[in-house]
């Protein structure tokens, strides 16, 4: 089966738009994972457990 050009380019846009609709889910996760962190954190008063750590603060 011989695919033509226009074929090709609407194959690789389809790609493109699943890139971006990946890239878009991570980055909803991360921002997820970002905000309870930052709630956990503040419920803690700012305060980790971690000797080496620096407190997290998200400045708005």
């Amino acid at each position: 089966m011989v695919q033509t050009r226009d074929s090709c380019a609407a194959h690789r846009q389809e790609d493109i738009v699943d890139v971006l609709l990946s890239i878009s889910r991570v980055s909803h996760r991360l921002a997820s994972n970002l905000a309870l962190l930052r709630k956990q954190r503040m419920t803690n008063g700012g305060k980790t457990h971690e000797q080496n750590e620096r407190p997290f603060y998200v400045h708005q």
